[in-house]
């Protein structure tokens, strides 16, 4: 259980904080509080099983933002009963100022021993210690699940 409420936090980051799309001007906070009040909001993901890596993408979209992220969970081989050995999500911003932003919200603890880092415009979690040792087939379910999720939430 714990773990499908990590990635509940991870779709929940992803469709609430936004970045621009197609602009020159980096966003502001100011302006994605601007658009979510309009409501305009989507999530998209789609999972691929690429053998002995199972990967999520997420868009999100809010009004004319969006933003992305890229789970990969990597395992010691390639049938259902591989154990997961790493697990990473990759957040990607083109706003530097909102991936900071997500970055300070992420727990001090986790800064310090390099679970969360901010690399420009992203935010790389580690999520390994809470998924190593499943079964491919365990985190594939848990993936399929939150997809489910996700599109039953925007359809509200």
């Amino acid at each position: 259980m714990k773990k499908y409420f990590y990635l509940c936090l991870i779709a929940l980051g992803c469709m609430l904080t936004f970045s621009a799309c197609g602009s020159d001007d980096d966003p502001t906070l100011e302006d994605i509080e601007r658009a979510a009040e309009q409501g305009d909001a989507d999530i998209d993901a789609t999972l691929k099983d690429n053998g002995n890596e199972l990967v999520i993408f997420y868009t999100s979209k809010l009004g004319s933002y969006t933003a992305t992220a890229k789970g990969v969970y990597t395992f010691d081989g390639s049938s259902d009963d591989a154990q997961c050995i790493r697990a990473i999500l990759t957040e990607t911003y083109p706003s530097a100022e909102i991936a900071k932003a997500v970055f300070d919200q992420e727990d001090e603890e986790d800064k310090i021993n390099g679970t969360v880092k901010l690399n420009g415009k992203q935010v790389i979690i580690d999520f390994t210690d809470d998924f190593k040792g499943m079964s491919k087939y365990e985190i594939k379910m848990i993936l399929e699940e939150e997809i489910k999720y996700l599109q039953e939430e925007m359809k509200h």
